[in-house]
C-alpha cells in the first residue's frame, strides 16, 4: 500500500516512516486503519457538503494520488479554503518537506484573523 500512494524516490522516506509505523500497529488495530481509507470518498463528500465557515488551509503534494483532485474541488467550492500545492512532494508533505510544510503553516496562522476564526452564520 505504501508503494501505492507514495511511489516515487522522493517519497522514500515518508514511506519508510509509514511502513515502520504500521508494523508498530497490532493486526486488528491495521486492518481498522486500512477500512478508512474505504471510507475516504463518503468523508469527503461530507466535507464538500458541510462548510465549517471558517479558514481551512490544505498543504498537499503535487504528487499526492489520492486527496489532491478532491481537495481542489472542495476549494473552488468554499471561499474559506485554501490549498497550497507543494511541487515535487508526494501525500506526506510534512516528512517530506517539512521546513515548507511549516513556514505554509505559520503565514497561514499568522494571517488569519482572530473573527475570522468564528464560524460564519
Amino acid at each position: 500500500f505504501a508503494f501505492i500512494i507514495m511511489p516515487m524516490d522522493q517519497h522514500e522516506e515518508s514511506r519508510s516512516v509509514f511502513i515502520r509505523e504500521a508494523r508498530k500497529l497490532a493486526r486488528h488495530e491495521f486492518i481498522r486503519w486500512f477500512k478508512l481509507t474505504t471510507r475516504l470518498t463518503a468523508k469527503l463528500k461530507r466535507m464538500e457538503s458541510e462548510d465549517p465557515g471558517i479558514p481551512i488551509l490544505y498543504v498537499m503534494g503535487e504528487q499526492d494520488y489520492i486527496l489532491l483532485e478532491p481537495v481542489k474541488d472542495l476549494v473552488k467550492k468554499y471561499k474559506t479554503r485554501s490549498l497550497a500545492v507543494i511541487e515535487k512532494c508526494g501525500h506526506v508533505v510534512n516528512i517530506e518537506k517539512p521546513d515548507v510544510f511549516n513556514e505554509l503553516s505559520i503565514d497561514f496562522i499568522h494571517n488569519t484573523n482572530q473573527t475570522d476564526l468564528l464560524p460564519q452564520k
